[in-house]
């Protein structure tokens, strides 16, 4: 977009302004979509420059505004979806959907939205107000310091499957979660599973079922963008250009950058909200992810170091964007060693290529002395999700290493904590310890998983 047409939008976004301070609610909204017209379609809002993209958020937003005044109120929902697109971090785009969401009678949404904006802004009294106009908000109120002041104390996860308030809005679109069978305790891991281009969580999740992974809530995640054609099928960043051609690695390439930026941003919001307000320490989280999604895997491997390293993350026929390796250093990036990672990769792989799987090898381990990066090459592999007993094998054995289990204890062992003023008694929480028979477990499920693949197809 250049400075010109810009311009243009910003002065038409002006003029809305005018028009809605003066109460001409439907001039204003004609203008502002003058003004969304200057900017190239939504698809490509990610190539934008960062103050362009916030200016496309606060058009989307202000026409937001309008259409509630106007009471149409599941497009408003959608305005705002557009901008958070483009600007996660727009808190007045939150506060407008969730009362879009009260007027659609979707409390659960709005709560969620507005769970959000109490994270960022604790003394937000536009926000506590909209929270006390819904049906029960004392009971939330209630409900969410109890649960936070029992996971300070516990140390641990005191629930199974995650609320749905613990996801951004945006990945609140068909995720699937998996616990073990026969499972009679909270979860001592927690296993994201990233999909490919235009894939869907459900056969990932199948392959959870299968997995059975000891102590480990697995959930397979869709990602945030929508591939047309596809019977629902996702993705975590742009592959393609507007005429459906993929998008080719250039130094000057910045679309997919652009894109994988949005979805990373994404996953740590759900991450760190688990981390911090849910009890879960960094290292009883996992991610798994093929192609599309393990690319994403690769990119959170670097972003939690250090203290805040996560359990492991398995990227399989996956790499960095080729377009972010032609621009890296190649030197010591951080003072805290990353996540520890296993690439699995296909001597038959015609689209990742082997020379961007071992440049992104050679980038994490050169980010710090200590980086722990394993690649394993599979003979006859193509681009295609595990496949092989032997590939199979080897991502066992990594998870053999990094999944805690808890340790035996006192089925009458109890104890009292405080929960707003009340004494409530309940099970102590059981003390995690690495591999705590889980070895033989791995051992017994390896040949069975590789029997019975599920078909992931080759869309990417």
């Amino acid at each position: 977009m250049n400075e010109e047409t810009f311009k243009v939008a910003q002065a038409l976004k002006h003029f809305g302004n005018v028009c809605f301070e003066n109460g001409e609610i439907k001039a204003a909204f004609e203008r502002y979509s003058e003004s969304l017209k200057q900017f190239p379609p939504s698809a490509l809002i990610g190539t934008l420059l960062t103050g362009q993209q916030q200016e496309y958020a606060r058009v989307r937003g202000n026409r937001a505004e309008c259409l509630f005044r106007l009471r149409e109120h599941e497009q408003a929902v959608e305005e705002c979806t557009w901008a958070l697109t483009a600007d996660p971090s727009y808190d007045k785009a939150y506060f407008r959907r969730a009362r879009s969401f009260v007027k659609l009678g979707k409390t659960e949404s709005a709560k969620a939205d507005l769970e959000v904006l109490i994270a960022n802004n604790p003394e937000n009294q536009d926000v506590r107000r909209l929270l006390r106009s819904l049906s029960h908000p004392a009971e939330a109120i209630s409900r969410k310091q109890s649960i936070k002041k029992e996971t300070i104390q516990s140390k641990g996860p005191t629930l199974g499957l995650l609320p749905d308030s613990a996801f951004p809005t945006l990945l609140r679109n068909g995720y699937i979660q998996v616990m073990p069978e026969g499972s009679d305790q909270p979860p001592a891991n927690i296993l994201f599973i990233l999909h490919g281009v235009g894939d869907t969580p459900k056969p990932y999740a199948e392959l959870a079922k299968r997995m059975q992974l000891p102590n480990t809530l697995a959930v397979a995640l869709a990602g945030p963008v929508e591939i047309a054609e596809t019977d629902g099928g996702r993705a975590w960043f742009r592959m393609f250009d507007d005429e459906w051609n993929l998008i080719e690695p250039s130094r000057m390439e910045q679309r997919r950058i652009c894109s994988l930026a949005v979805s990373c941003q994404l996953l740590c919001q759900l991450i760190d909200g688990l981390i911090d307000n849910h009890g879960w320490s960094p290292e009883r989280i996992h991610l798994l992810g093929f192609s599309n999604g393990g690319t994403v895997v690769l990119e959170l491997a670097q972003r939690y170091r250090g203290k805040r390293a996560l359990g492991g993350a398995v990227a399989v026929s996956a790499s960095i964007l080729p377009e972010q390796l032609q621009g890296a250093s190649g030197g010591p990036v951080s003072q805290s060693p990353p996540t520890d990672v296993l690439i699995t990769h296909g001597d038959k792989d015609q689209v990742v290529l082997r020379r961007h799987v071992m440049a992104t090898v050679s980038l994490l381990q050169k980010s710090h002395p200590q980086a722990n990066v394993t690649l394993r090459t599979f003979r006859n592999k193509k681009h295609d999700m595990i496949g092989s007993e032997e590939e199979m094998r080897e991502v066992m054995k990594f998870w053999d290493k990094k999944l805690l289990a808890p340790k035996p204890q006192f089925e009458d062992h109890e104890e009292v904590i405080e929960v707003n003023n009340e004494n409530v008694q309940r099970s102590e929480p059981p003390a995690l310890d690495h591999n705590a028979g889980a070895v033989g477990f791995f051992q017994d499920r390896r040949l069975a998983l590789t029997n019975s693949k599920t078909d992931y197809g080759n869309n990417d």
